[in-house]
């Protein structure tokens, strides 16, 4: 291990150790994963993970947090958040993933008060100030901690440690909830959310591992990586049968590949955008 991914990894662990006991959000993603196991090693019995599933998850969110906790031997249990208490949520604003992030941890924070819990931890990391990321206020306003953010971990060196401590996530491609398919101010229907997440499985089915499909105007738009594109028109036919299946209109190629937040172009450079230390 570098000096420097090291160095981390130490600050890390100290600062888990702080606490006399932590519940973590647990998505079973890059970043949670390596937040939860570290944690069950610094606090063994002290700490338990929690997942909460919604319409706004990808359907397969449970079975694989259960697998990782099972394979990592930390505890964990799942509760379900329907996401209409907040319908203002639905209506799909700009600050949506505020929105859904306070109901989140407002549920997490009222369980870990309810079994004594010192504090709730969650795996932002140092990256995540630069880009939008509205949920990061909901963090900080309900008293979360972020120490993978704490520690100064980035992305990369979030994987690069993984991979260190030999956990399966390491190169696992991102997978944000399914509203992020959906424009903001567009209102989001769980029955959308269902052939978004359709639709994306058929596409990983082709051997793709990081794509998207938003939903633009009744379109499915693909998004896969330059090199992933001469994939998916080999198999023109055959996707735009299945995704048509789904009731899509038209489905179509984005010949500017995957990005990331696609739909939060210039966002951050709005006036109470959430720009956060971490």
């Amino acid at each position: 291990m570098k000096p420097e991914l090291r160095e981390k990894y130490e600050r890390l662990r100290k600062i888990l150790s702080s606490f006399p006991s932590a519940i973590a959000a647990f998505s079973a993603g890059v970043d949670s994963a390596l937040l939860a196991v570290v944690a069950a090693d610094v606090l063994g019995d002290r700490f338990s993970a929690l997942t909460i599933l919604s319409d706004f998850n990808p359907p397969e969110l449970r079975a694989a947090a259960e697998a990782f906790a099972a394979r990592f031997g930390f505890r964990h249990e799942w509760i379900r958040v329907e996401i209409e208490e907040d319908p203002e949520i639905l209506r799909n604003p700009p600050d949506r993933c505020y929105r859904c992030k306070k109901l989140m941890m407002e549920r997490i924070w009222a369980i870990a008060r309810e079994r004594g819990a010192a504090v709730v931890i969650e795996g932002q990391n140092a990256d995540d100030g630069k880009v939008y990321r509205p949920g990061r206020r909901a963090v900080e306003e309900t008293g979360t901690r972020s120490p993978l953010a704490e520690a100064g971990l980035t992305k990369a060196e979030i994987r690069a440690l993984s991979k260190e401590l030999g956990l399966p996530t390491w190169n696992a491609p991102a997978s944000p909830c399914l509203a992020t398919r959906i424009p903001y101010n567009v209102p989001i229907r769980r029955a959308d959310l269902d052939r978004i997440a359709e639709a994306e499985r058929s596409v990983r089915e082709l051997g793709i591992a990081d794509c998207r499909v938003r939903l633009i105007a009744g379109i499915a738009v693909i998004e896969v990586a330059p090199e992933d594109m001469e994939t998916v028109l080999s198999a023109r036919e055959a996707l735009n049968t299945r995704l048509r299946a789904l009731d899509f209109e038209r489905c179509v190629l984005d010949l500017r590949g995957y990005r990331s937040g696609s739909f939060d172009g210039g966002l951050m450079t709005r006036p109470g955008a959430q720009r956060g230390k971490r």
